[in-house]
């Protein structure tokens, strides 16, 4: 019998999926995913990633991507990619958060590095494919704080509450030399208490960019978040998972849940930003993720029995 807890707790992806995007260069970053069973304005699955050609943030603008099975994705019908273009400086980290009382879709983004400010972001639309006027201004902005102190923010809520977690890296950014989680909450998702600090360490690895869910099925909050380690930078990540009863305190495990790929694979140099799914029917977590080879960036897909995947994590 196969021992689970001797392999890796997931698995890498064999290759990347293709990503249409408004550039051309299919490259992307920063994965977030919403899963509909029964499906929304006709798409089961719906997707925001930012291009990130060559390294090239003027580029890094949210777009917005549709599935049937998460595998093959399309941009839906009418929409015009990027949602957000920014008049100055650049954009980052999209996060896609479905409003069920108004019954529609939000991106959460930053604008970074406006008079060492980075700003928080939002656009929301009915059908996923009017989004309003694609150019961004600071001013119209959530809320701001010194830059690199608000990357990644993740959305969600639970029951009444709308939480939202971002990474604080300090006045550095990449080459931190320490770096922490932080969370937020709301009411509305537009009015945003002060940042306080989670309760998160993981030994020998600074956090850098998270996502967050909430496992309705198991009560519990689940953490991606891509980490460096101490001595580091930000181009040195793998992949972290973190548990929460109440979205504050949180178990880490030792080992990565994702590392590099071996030899020439498409993801053998980072693994960075990725976006999870928890598959209750039969107990599967499933992740896209972006990586790199060293040449160009690219979202991969892959899932793994809960239990298995804890059970490798833990040994």
């Amino acid at each position: 019998m196969t021992d689970s807890r001797a392999e890796p707790p997931l698995p890498n992806a064999v290759h990347p999926l293709m990503t249409p995007t408004y550039d051309g260069s299919g490259e992307a970053v920063h994965p977030d995913i919403l899963f509909f069973p029964n499906g929304w304005r006709g798409w089961e699955y719906w997707l925001v990633i930012t291009p990130y050609p060559g390294d090239d943030t003027s580029k890094e603008n949210p777009s917005i991507l549709v599935s049937h099975d998460g595998i093959l994705w399309q941009e839906p019908a009418g929409i015009a990619n990027p949602i957000a273009f920014p008049r100055s400086s650049f954009l980052a980290d999209g996060d896609l958060f479905y409003d069920a009382a108004a019954d529609r879709l939000c991106v959460y983004y930053v604008h970074q590095r406006i008079n060492r400010r980075t700003h928080l972001m939002r656009k929301s639309s009915v059908d996923g494919v009017h989004w309003g006027p694609q150019t961004t201004e600071p001013a119209d902005s959530l809320f701001d704080a010194p830059d690199f102190e608000l990357l990644s923010p993740a959305v969600v809520q639970a029951g009444p509450t709308w939480w939202m977690w971002s990474a604080n890296t300090g006045a550095v950014g990449c080459h931190a030399p320490a770096t922490k989680i932080e969370y937020r909450t709301s009411t509305d998702g537009i009015h945003w208490s002060a940042a306080a600090d989670v309760r998160c360490t993981q030994p020998g690895y600074f956090p850098w960019h998270v996502d967050v869910i909430h496992a309705t099925a198991r009560g519990e909050f689940w953490m991606l978040f891509s980490a460096f380690p101490h001595g580091g930078s930000c181009h040195d990540t793998v992949l972290f998972f973190a548990t929460s009863a109440d979205g504050i305190c949180w178990t880490t495990f030792d080992r990565p849940a994702l590392s590099m790929g071996a030899g020439p694979a498409w993801d053998c140099n980072q693994i960075y930003r990725a976006t999870l799914l928890h598959d209750a029917d039969h107990d599967r977590l499933r992740v896209w993720y972006s990586a790199d080879d060293g040449a160009a960036w690219r979202i991969g897909y892959t899932e793994r029995d809960y239990s298995e995947f804890i059970e490798a994590l833990s040994a």
